[in-house]
């Protein structure tokens, strides 16, 4: 599935006259989806059923997304159109990213009102973020977490794959943190003395989504250690990385840092400076100790679990591996 930040780049370049025009995207989901500028402004269009359409009336519109409820003149019968808007040109970038973490929720949703209570979910969600951004810094434990995430996408650089930033999900929350139709990847990342044991969020971490049913999947657990002589800071290995991303990528991998909380102006704030003295690559397959989709009850929503690592030493993979699956 195309991005939809290519999507709007090839909208934009067919739209030079400003005339409004729109693009079908995501056919699959229950209600259609368009994505369209206005004056320069990114806007998504995701129809939901009329009987539902009061639920967004009364939510308030952020410093970086606008939302509106209005007919207009293309909807299926029975809907009618909620509208977001990126709240400035600058932020285009980072509204492609929320947009795509909306509509990637909604994939699989069948039933009209747990569709409309995703999307309601996911613009609130995104409001904690909007009232956050730019007043604090990541927490130590996140920036661990986005160091390491960080590290896989300069190692596969390294490696001599072109897209590494490309496949990322960075904020969106999905069960893994890399996804392609053939592979996926989940990082973490410890300062631990050694690496004994990783906490898994959810049952889902450690299983593919339908939608990449058939890929491999791997878990990479990076250790680092304190390295002031070195080591980098989250700020250098973010600069190493820009500079081996593509110009015209560019705006989005910065946008997707900032969604996760990330800000240029505030790299001082990050002295801490790191090295990895520990990679495990673990290719998680038939047999592997985790908790999945299929054998938990319908009633538990939600499921955390420490893993130990020691026990998995049957599933331990070389990094070529996953890099050779990619190229594959």
């Amino acid at each position: 599935m195309m991005g939809l930040i290519d999507r709007w780049h090839r909208l934009e370049e067919a739209d030079a006259a400003n005339q409004g025009l729109k693009s079908l995207v995501y056919s699959s989901l229950l209600y259609r989806t368009y994505i369209g500028s206005i004056h320069g402004l990114r806007c998504l269009y995701i129809e939901i059923p009329k009987s539902l359409g009061n639920r967004f009336e009364d939510v308030p519109s952020y410093e970086g997304l606008a939302i509106t409820v209005t007919e207009t003149s293309y909807e299926q019968d029975g809907c009618t159109s909620l509208i977001l808007t990126s709240g400035s040109v600058e932020q285009n970038d980072e509204f492609a990213v929320i947009a795509e973490d909306i509509l990637a929720s909604l994939t699989g949703i069948e039933e009209a009102e747990a569709y409309v209570r995703s999307i309601s979910q996911k613009i609130n969600d995104w409001a904690v973020f909007f009232k956050r951004r730019k007043t604090n810094v990541l927490s130590r434990s996140e920036e661990i977490g986005l160091f390491g995430e960080l590290l896989f996408i300069r190692n596969q650089f390294e490696a001599g794959v072109q897209d590494a930033d490309v496949w990322w999900n960075g904020p969106r929350k999905t069960a893994q943190d890399f996804q392609t139709k053939k592979l996926a990847v989940e990082i973490k990342t410890t300062t631990a003395n050694e690496i004994a044991e990783v906490h898994i969020s959810g049952v889902g971490q450690l299983s593919l989504d339908d939608e990449y049913a058939g890929g491999n999947l791997y878990l990479i657990v990076y250790r680092l250690v304190v390295d002031d002589l070195h080591g980098l800071s989250l700020p250098e290995l973010i600069r190493q990385i820009v500079e081996r991303i593509p110009e015209k990528r560019r705006p989005l991998f910065c946008a997707k840092l900032e969604c996760i909380g990330f800000f240029e102006e505030q790299s001082d704030k990050y002295k801490g400076k790191y090295s990895s003295a520990e990679c495990r690559v673990y290719h998680v397959k038939d047999g592997f100790p985790r908790i999945t989709r299929d054998v938990v009850p319908a009633a538990i929503l939600k499921a955390e679990y420490i893993l130990n690592l020691n026990a998995c030493e049957a599933y331990r993979a070389d990094f070529n591996s996953v890099i050779d699956s990619l190229k594959g």
